[in-house]
């Protein structure tokens, strides 16, 4: 209501009128360099939710050039956790997809600007990210386990006995762990 400033506007109208707009200039907001700057000078001297151990770091060229697009869904987020305020909920958008990029790079994915993409696509949730990184890399997995080739013999004199019994023996049941990799 406090947002909406019209009284006589119902909030439900407001949210499908109006909120689509706000969040618009949010993500318009958060790409202008000017931002950047301001988030990334912040962003060296506070930490995500761990050391800051690359504060002396080069920035990420992404927010350098100012390319990063934040989603709808981060825009919205950042709008409530900023309590309505356009210019505070633009660099806490920044602030939090900066995190989210340093979690990606910290997993092994280290190219930002394919990072960046990955976390607007999925609409800045990590673990919709990390699914569609991931993706590429265990294509040749998924082609492999359904393809209609049959399944070699277990043959114990192979020199790589370890792996190749694993394959075997563990794989085909569906435990937690291979769900993760």
């Amino acid at each position: 209501m406090r947002v909406a400033g019209d009284t006589s506007t119902l909030p439900c109208r407001w949210l499908k009128t109006e909120l689509p707009a706000l969040l618009d200039q949010i993500r318009v907001l958060a790409a202008s360099s000017s931002f950047h700057s301001q988030t990334v000078a912040q962003q060296k001297n506070t930490s995500c939710e761990g050391p800051a151990e690359d504060a002396g770091k080069e920035v990420d060229p992404a927010v350098k050039e100012g390319t990063v697009q934040i989603s709808r869904a981060e825009a919205k987020q950042a709008w409530l956790t900023a309590g309505g305020d356009i210019e505070r909920a633009a660099r806490q958008a920044l602030r939090d997809r900066l995190c989210k990029v340093k979690e990606l790079v910290s997993l092994g994915f280290n190219d930002e600007a394919h990072c960046h993409e990955v976390l607007r696509q999925s609409g800045g949730e990590v673990r919709g990210a990390l699914a569609l990184l991931q993706r590429p890399l265990l294509e040749p997995f998924h082609e492999h386990m359904w393809s209609n080739k049959p399944e070699p013999p277990v043959d114990i004199h192979h020199p790589d006995k370890q792996i190749f019994l694993i394959h075997h023996v563990v794989l085909p049941y569906s435990f937690g762990l291979w769900q993760c990799i």
